[in-house]
């Protein structure tokens, strides 16, 4: 039996290919207990830990998975010491470790010798639960694409001011979504700007955009809906989706950390430009997906997606179906990697 303690039934049961029941139940032998990222930094229930421990305690059989997948997590030992310390309170040989980066896996399998890790894409199964629950007919009828270009940006990013920015004068073919601030944050929108920014070359420039031009674009949904109809929907207003995901550091790892901004695109069999941290390519790559761009960074990302919009009719519709047959291809592997047949496959171990 399977128990979680507060957050992401669904996209846990997806993830498991198995119904997960409410922590406060009664625990039973080779019972699994998911904590995750949120509840380990937060703190967790004093009541429930005990509960839990006493059981794991009299049962060897029972383990607890620690569930690290829906957060980039840090290469650096002091930044994961917060999970070091919470594995530590429980034999090595009970505890699974779950991430969807190898390379922040190794780090803790090092530092809590006798875990088990697995690697876990939290974001590619959050989206599988999402992609069923909007199968329904009478909520999933997607528009035909009307442009040639989307970017769904939220939350306020310089990247994704800059992006935009870089697009205006091609708007025409291109639809958004722009978020002037942090709407999980009690900051004025100009002081969360002010202090995102880090380019303070551009940074004028941007910002004398933002005030003449006034392009901020918002989804007439609440923010609680934001992985419902509303979102699906703008997605499937034009042919490529442009995403800025939300993880940029210039830091070199091997493993990026992708969200649900990718994945959804893929799920619908959008071809997709990514803007992420430097290996964000190459980890899409490693589980069998292909963007149409070649690097992530932001410059490289703003030259291909002005080259489509540069592009007479003809030449456009002459790449976009290839692009579009690597769209297909791509949605089969979603499909393939959260199936409910791929379940284990999907939290292989990592190396």
């Amino acid at each position: 039996m399977i128990y979680y303690a507060s957050r992401q039934k669904g996209t846990l049961t997806n993830i498991l290919n198995s119904q997960v029941r409410a922590l406060h139940r009664s625990l039973r032998t080779g019972s699994t207990v998911i904590w995750d990222l949120h509840e380990v930094e937060n703190g967790i229930n004093q009541q429930l830990f005990d509960k839990v421990h006493r059981h794991l305690t009299r049962d060897p059989t029972s383990q607890v998975i620690v569930n690290l997948s829906d957060e980039n997590i840090p290469v650096v030992p002091n930044s994961v010491q917060v999970y070091t310390d919470f594995i530590q309170r429980w034999r090595p040989q009970q505890v699974e470790v779950w991430c969807s980066q190898p390379d922040a896996l190794a780090v803790l399998a090092q530092q809590n010798p006798g875990i088990r890790t697995r690697e876990v894409s939290h974001w590619e199964h959050a989206t599988a639960h999402h992609r069923q629950l909007l199968e329904h007919p009478q909520i999933h009828k997607y528009t035909v694409p009307t442009h040639r270009l989307v970017s769904l940006n939220r939350r306020y990013h310089p990247l994704r001011a800059q992006l935009i920015y870089s697009l205006w004068s091609r708007r025409q073919q291109l639809n958004y979504t722009l978020g002037s601030g942090d709407p999980w944050g009690d900051e004025s929108d100009e002081e969360f700007q002010q202090q995102e920014w880090q380019d303070l070359t551009l940074k004028p420039h941007v910002m004398a955009w933002q005030q003449t031009c006034n392009p901020w674009r918002q989804l007439s949904c609440d923010i609680t809906e934001w992985e419902y109809d509303h979102t699906w929907n703008f997605t499937s207003t034009a042919d490529i989706c442009v995403v800025v995901e939300s993880r940029h550091s210039k830091f070199p790892r091997n493993d990026a950390f992708i969200t649900e901004k990718t994945f959804r695109p893929i799920a619908m069999g959008k071809p997709i430009i990514v803007c992420g941290q430097p290996s964000a390519i190459q980890t899409l790559q490693r589980w069998g997906y292909q963007t149409i761009n070649t690097h992530s960074d932001i410059q490289h990302v703003i030259k291909t997606a002005q080259h489509i919009l540069d592009l007479s009719n003809d030449e456009y519709q002459q790449k976009l179906q290839g692009w579009q047959v690597t769209a297909q291809q791509n949605q089969q592997r979603f499909l393939q990697r959260t199936s409910p047949s791929a379940a284990c496959g999907a939290a292989q171990k990592a190396p």
